[in-house]
């Protein structure tokens, strides 16, 4: 299974499929919510507090495969909900 521009890994005996982070997940959401809102600043919290929401996007199933973060297909779903 791949869900991005690498192939999955395999490691020990596990397969490990690579996803895209920050500069695909948080990054945008974050640069969104500043601008909607007018941060004045843009703190830590904002960042844990977005890697939570995507951390919380991530099924036991998806755990199970491999992923640790959502598949990029559903990339508009989950910008939402970082914000």
């Amino acid at each position: 299974m791949q869900v991005g521009p690498f192939e999955t890994v395999e490691l020990s005996g596990r397969k490990y499929i690579p996803g895209q982070g920050n500069n695909v997940f948080i990054f945008p959401a974050m640069g969104l919510a500043v601008f909607a809102t007018e941060a004045r600043r843009v703190t830590d919290e904002m960042f844990i507090s977005a890697s939570e929401a995507l951390a919380g996007q991530v099924s036991a199933e998806m755990l199970k495969s491999g992923l640790i973060y959502p598949q990029f297909l559903k990339f508009e779903m989950y910008q939402l909900t970082l914000l």
